[in-house]
């Protein structure tokens, strides 16, 4: 008996999928991750549709961006969410005499479990001060998800500060949003 030729091949096709190994789980997540990301124009992308010609979009983590735009050596901070919604994040008064700049990389801290949370740490480099910057820069966290995003947290630079900072970074969805007046704070 001469089987169809489509037939033939059915079966043919079958036996192969069956012979293959089951596929294989997708990796899961490490519990907490750090990734940084570039702010160097040249890591970035152009901004489409916006006003400012100089403007560009850095990649994130989670489908997020940060969007860069304005004076470079102040420049402004638009967090944009997955959906396209666009959060401005007050960093600092770039008017300060004492602000230097924004340094060319963040840090996105990404907590996976028990519960999900993304925070972006920021780091400034400022005039050396007493009160707000003896070591020269100052770290600024903002809580990107469980919103609202918002700066939560804002450090003068310490031998302590970057272990300070991942800490608040690790847990910011019960932290206050602060007003930029609350900052320079130590």
């Amino acid at each position: 008996m001469k089987l169809p030729q489509h037939l033939l091949m059915f079966l043919l096709l079958s036996s192969i999928c069956f012979a293959q190994d089951p596929t294989k789980e997708t990796p899961k997540r490490p519990e907490r991750e750090m990734l940084g990301t570039s702010l160097a124009r040249n890591t970035c992308k152009p901004a489409v549709d916006e006003h400012d010609e100089s403007a560009y979009l850095c990649r994130g983590v989670d489908d997020y961006s940060v969007l860069i735009k304005g004076d470079p050596a102040k420049p402004e901070i638009v967090l944009v969410a997955p959906d396209g919604a666009k959060h401005p994040v007050r960093y600092w008064d770039t008017t300060d005499p004492g602000f230097q700049e924004l340094q060319s990389s963040i840090l996105w801290i990404v907590v996976n479990e028990p519960k999900k949370t993304i925070a972006i740490d920021f780091r400034l480099k400022l005039e050396r001060k007493p009160g707000y910057s003896q070591w020269g820069h100052h770290d600024v966290i903002v809580r990107v998800s469980p919103g609202p995003v918002c700066v939560i947290a804002s450090l003068p630079g310490t031998p302590r500060s970057s272990s300070d900072s991942m800490a608040i970074a690790g847990a910011p969805e019960n932290r206050p949003c602060i007003a930029p007046e609350e900052f320079e704070k130590p």
